[in-house]
């Protein structure tokens, strides 16, 4: 199993393990030969294979061992038959996940992380309550964390980021793979030590060459969702401003990533759907008329939610996801969660990419069917006016970009 080190022993990052994933289903199977997972309680077994023959991956490490099956004969080409005896077996998919635990106690086990914890803590504190900078003075946090425990015990919140990538780095040409990551934050460092590598939790990486669906995304949630529901009951962890131990509670603040990966992971429909949004109840033959829709509440999406998950079939599921714009997420397992709430829309693509103007236009289709007429000019105003400080925007930033580079001797 690999084994990844930011530091030198004793800091020492946890080992890392991995499961057999078939990959048209992404459910997680350790010993039988072929996939039994079903979408439903009336579909069919996925029935995808899990391992390959040993015949020519035979001398490979990675080999599991499946437990005998005397009675099961395989007819497929090329597969040995079982015998009494125990057959090593390649997988052919595997999902790579990190024990969070495991990460926690070595996180807090490293040198200054407690410090920087306590001085953003008191640093927030006397920090102008007219004004937040960070997201632990919002009511998200304060509602997740009560502050009678202040002092008892150590409160972490975790962000979560999911994205899938090709692994390949072919765009546009080439052969597509698509592989994802799984990672997690702590939110209680300073904002400049948040994100950095050395504190960031790779807590699973999602198998190529296809994503999951957004219904079985759930089957790669599954164990870090179990993992976050015994944390949420607090353990104790050996630190060193503790040596003795004291309890550690872990919750998971939020759930960040573009629109696509958000909705799949956090149970919304597709924003190409009729119910779009994750936030309001608008519908997309009303998004072009610029109105905030009536907003979303929890305890409503997670009854749809639950609603959806108790329907017997396919069918029946799709019908509900139609009408409320909602499936079964197992985030929703956690007893804090919020599905409205608990979720953030990444700036990376909309800001730091400079494509908010192609997704308002195009992907959004706020403008797809305004005229060209007198009377809607007042409404397309703003809209010019954004655009035109844009392009003005971006021609100062090339005139800049160009004088610093003359004046370093580029040009």
């Amino acid at each position: 199993m690999p084994d990844f080190s930011f530091r030198e022993p004793p800091y020492q990052h946890p080992r890392q393990t991995a499961d057999v994933n078939p990959p048209a289903s992404h459910s997680r199977m350790t010993t039988p030969e072929d996939c039994g997972y079903q979408a439903s309680s009336k579909s069919q077994p996925c029935g995808t294979r899990l391992f390959k023959s040993n015949a020519l991956l035979g001398s490979l490490k990675a080999q599991i061992f499946v437990e005998p099956q005397p009675k099961k004969k395989h007819t497929h080409q090329g597969l040995l038959q079982l015998s009494g005896q125990r057959q090593p077996r390649i997988p052919i998919s595997t999902f790579v996940t990190q024990n969070i635990t495991e990460w926690l106690k070595w996180f807090l086990s490293l040198p200054m992380v407690e410090e920087y914890i306590d001085q953003w803590e008191n640093e927030l504190e006397v920090h102008n309550s007219n004004s937040n900078c960070d997201m632990a003075q919002g009511s998200v946090w304060k509602n997740l964390f009560s502050s009678d425990y202040k002092g008892l015990e150590l409160c972490l919140g975790l962000s979560l980021f999911i994205n899938w990538f090709n692994p390949l780095k072919n765009k546009l040409a080439g052969w597509q793979l698509s592989m994802g990551i799984i990672s997690l934050n702590c939110l209680n460092l300073p904002p400049h030590l948040q994100y950095q590598t050395l504190y960031t939790c790779l807590a699973g990486i999602i198998p190529s060459p296809n994503q999951p669906t957004m219904i079985t995304i759930n089957n790669i949630l599954t164990p870090l969702v179990n993992e976050l529901y015994e944390l949420n009951k607090g353990l104790t962890i050996l630190t060193p401003k503790y040596p003795h131990g004291w309890k550690v509670v872990v919750k998971l603040v939020t759930l960040v990533g573009n629109i696509v990966a958000v909705h799949k992971v956090a149970g919304f429909k597709s924003h190409s759907a009729t119910k779009f949004c994750s936030w309001c109840e608008i519908n997309a033959s009303d998004r072009h008329k610029l109105e905030v829709g009536h907003p979303c509440k929890g305890r409503n999406v997670l009854e749809a939610a639950h609603h959806w998950k108790d329907m017997k079939s396919a069918f029946s599921r799709e019908k509900v996801a139609m009408r409320t714009g909602v499936r079964w997420s197992e985030f929703n397992s956690l007893p804090y969660w919020d599905p409205v709430c608990n979720i953030a829309l990444g700036v990376m693509h909309n800001w730091f990419k400079c494509v908010f103007q192609h997704h308002f236009t195009s992907q959004w289709g706020f403008d797809s069917k305004i005229s060209d007429t007198y009377e809607n000019y007042e409404a397309l105003e703003p809209l010019q006016k954004l655009k035109e400080e844009d392009t003005k925007m971006s021609i100062d930033k090339e005139l800049t970009l160009e004088s610093d580079n003359e004046n370093s001797g580029f040009l």
